[in-house]
């Protein structure tokens, strides 16, 4: 990178931290407390002071991007020298972190020079200790793990204590090539935004400074700077450190506190027909509405005429009909069985981040607008046309939870988790139904626009090469479980090595159509559903793509398996996949571990392993493959992937036609696990690949693989919050 960019780049990094910072000194305090202050990272891109680590862990969900300067001691000597360091870091628990780090200096394949890509892992007892008084929180690491040119690595164990306003880490490093002994800190938290520094790395004694931020107004990311220098060499000369801490959960975007305090307000000055009068329970309502309804009814309805009393329910789920449909909602199907319970279908075709958010928007609908005769309202889930799940509740239950006035309504909550049912077998034949979708059937049609990147990073050819395109995808769903599929892929920006005739120059293909295919969805089981289908797979190759998923019980165990065969336009050779994969499931910590094995679609064959945490909408993955490809190598490869709506948490609907972002976007980085003394070699194509569909049963049909009992029941705060975010703004 040039030096006027690396400048410039350092300027406008520190301009944004000092506003940032200026931003939160009014509100500024240190919180008196017992929690720990959070960590940060340090220089060489672990949670720590400054080179040397602490004994505790990034902030559980929080993503951290770090642009540092400074110089390894062994080359800080050489004229002319110079060193980048780029780190990106994931509190992937609260009691472990992941991270990655590029380093590169003045590089070229003839003189040499270091272009390093490189993982880090640390884990941490802080969560487990933190309430025994006296106890050191103990942390071990590993920096640089794997690769063939290992210049940074280093494993360490520390130790560390908060005392008052200081935390004292100490601890012994093993190299072998940093951090050779033992070494020790201190950071004195002056103010929340403010940290003083100090340190003796095993090699050098360092002191600096590090502000903190606090959210930013419009986006609650904070931003960081850290200036540092060494006492024991060259006093004068400053490293910098700029970065910024994001959190991963959307919910930390969207906060509630003002949202919820009007619309309380509101409820107060406007009571809603259906709500729970103050001061009274939802379980107390539930219990007496049977005796004040035996009061109350008038006694001539039960001699009315049958189509009298037809004629009224009919015009009672009118108001209910026209909530959903004012709210997007589509395939509505609105009826009774037996005589208190209100069945409800509907098919979600805006709100693209979770289901759970078009189920809250139903369930608040329902619940306020549904004649007051139900006692148990039954929702039902349709995703494109089938239906997959059914939620049944205790109407006031199930309202009292909604607009529940007690913070986050835990009280309610208990009560709506005792009476809940979900199903993944809906049963509609006994229903009578009284309503349904009055206009004319129209296919949904979905216009996705979303783009696609492919990076080279830290490679024998570039530190960063780059392949950014467009992809328009249209979806059409003619009928149930049925869907056309067709993308484009339209390369708008690329780095010089991808130009024609350069090193990448294969990956970029011309502007066109790189999707043509037809799947059909079929729902065999209440716990087993096939998904067949072909066309153009995938730019040129043409074939078949068929998975079969069984998820039997509350959805902790899935076995999925995926086949296809491909015929390729420029390719003397068929393609053959075929894929089976076991994961299990823990929706109350959003964790899943999955393992694959068989022929992957660049027909290398293997077994690949994956630990996935949702935050919110945005997973994070740390997965491992080993694969022998087509050549007769055998290649070990370990990555971290990021994968996110990229979207609005609700698409605009334009007549048939939802116009928004994909549901999931992928960004993955991987570096070989290669012998000390192998040098990294760049495959022609990605090993361990799949083919991405999104009218795959995964994304189409189980919402990310989060519509399944055990999901649900263990995210219904993700209901209300829904609910509170997207009613209507208007009572009737």
């Amino acid at each position: 990178m040039p030096p006027l960019f690396r400048y410039l780049l350092k300027t406008i990094l520190l301009v944004l931290v000092v506003t940032g910072v200026c931003h939160g000194l009014r509100q500024s305090a240190l919180a008196e407390d017992n929690s720990p202050y959070p960590a940060s990272l340090a220089l060489q891109g672990f949670s720590g002071i400054l080179n040397t680590p602490s004994a505790f862990v990034l902030p559980e969900g929080t993503l951290h991007l770090m642009y540092s300067d400074q110089m390894d001691t062994r080359w800080r000597n050489i004229p002319g020298f110079w060193q980048e360091n780029y780190h990106v870091a994931v509190g992937l628990f609260d009691f472990a972190e992941i991270g990655g780090r590029l380093t590169s200096t003045p590089f070229s394949l003839v003189s040499g020079g270091v272009r390093d890509l490189s993982a880090s892992v640390k884990l941490s007892t802080a969560t487990f200790t933190r309430d025994i008084p006296w106890l050191p929180a103990l942390a071990v690491g590993i920096q640089d793990v794997g690769g063939g040119s290992t210049y940074l690595q280093s494993r360490y164990a520390a130790a560390s204590m908060d005392l008052w306003r200081f935390r004292l880490s100490a601890g012994y490093g093993f190299g072998p090539d940093r951090m050779k002994g033992a070494f020790g800190g201190a950071e004195l938290v002056l103010f929340d935004w403010m940290r003083l520094l100090g340190e003796y790395d095993t090699h050098d004694t360092n002191v600096g400074v590090r502000l903190t931020s606090p959210p930013l107004p419009l986006v609650p990311v904070s931003l960081m700077f850290t200036a540092k220098s060494t006492v024991s060499h060259k006093p004068g000369n400053i490293d910098i450190a700029a970065g910024i801490s994001i959190p991963l959960d959307v919910r930390e975007w969207n906060r509630l506190v003002v949202h919820n305090a009007v619309t309380q307000q509101r409820e107060k000055s406007q009571p809603e027909n259906q709500s729970v009068p103050a001061g009274q329970s939802a379980r107390l309502v539930v219990t007496n509405q049977q005796e004040v309804r035996q009061k109350t009814a008038p006694v001539q309805q039960i001699s009315e005429p049958v189509t009298k009393v037809v004629t009224r329910q009919t015009a009672d789920l009118d108001k209910v009909q026209r909530e959903l449909e004012k709210a997007g909602f589509i395939n509505l199907k609105l009826g009774q069985r037996g005589d208190k319970e209100l069945v409800v279908q509907y098919e979600n075709i805006q709100y693209m981040y979770n289901e759970l958010d078009a189920l809250g928007l139903v369930a608040g609908l329902v619940c306020r607008a549904a004649p007051e005769k139900f006692d148990t309202v039954t929702l039902v889930v349709v995703r494109k046309g089938i239906a997959m799940t059914a939620i049944s509740a205790p109407r006031l239950i199930l309202q009292g939870y909604l607009n529940s006035e007690t913070g986050s309504g835990r009280q309610e909550l208990r009560e709506l988790r005792t009476l809940l049912t979900i199903t993944n077998d809906p049963q509609l034949d006994d229903v009578m139904i009284m309503q349904s979708t009055s206009t004319g059937w129209v296919p949904p049609v979905q216009l996705t626009l979303a783009p696609a990147l492919k990076t080279h990073v830290g490679s024998e050819i570039g530190v960063f090469d780059y392949l950014l395109s467009l992809r328009p995808e249209v979806t059409v769903n003619p009928w149930q479980g049925g869907l056309l599929n067709a993308r484009w892929d339209l390369p708008v920006a690329w780095s010089k090595n991808y130009n024609t005739n350069e090193p990448f120059s294969f990956q970029r293909q011309k502007p066109e159509m790189d999707r043509l295919q037809f799947t059909q969805a079929f729902k065999l089981l209440p716990s087993l559903m096939l998904n067949i289908g072909g066309g153009m797979l995938d730019h040129s190759w043409y074939g078949s793509m068929n998975e079969l998923i069984w998820q039997p019980g509350d959805g902790r165990h899935r076995v999925h398996i995926v086949q296809s065969w491909a015929s390729g336009e420029k390719s003397a050779k068929d393609k053959s996949l075929y894929l089976g994969s076991y994961r299990y499931n823990l929706p109350e910590l959003d964790l899943s571990l999955e393992g694959t094995g068989g022929r992957y679609w660049n027909q290398d064959e293997g077994f690949s392993a994956e630990l996935k945490r949702f935050f919110g909408d945005v997973a994070v993955s740390v997965y491992y493959k080993n694969v022998s490809t087509l050549e007769n190598r055998h290649i070990q490869a370990a990555g971290l992937q990021l994968s996110l709506p990229f979207t609005t948490r609700k698409n605009m609907r334009l007549g048939p036609v939802t116009v928004g972002g994909t549901d999931e976007w992928s960004y993955a980085q991987e570096s070989q696990i290669v012998a000390k003394g192998q040098a990294n070699y760049t495959n022609p194509y990605t090993v361990g690949a799949t083919l991405q569909n999104s009218t795959s049963l995964e994304r189409s049909f189980e919402n990310r693989d989060r519509l399944n009992t055990a999901y649900i029941s263990s995210h219904l705060e993700r209901i209300r919050d829904a609910w509170l975010r997207f009613r209507p703004q208007h009572q009737e």
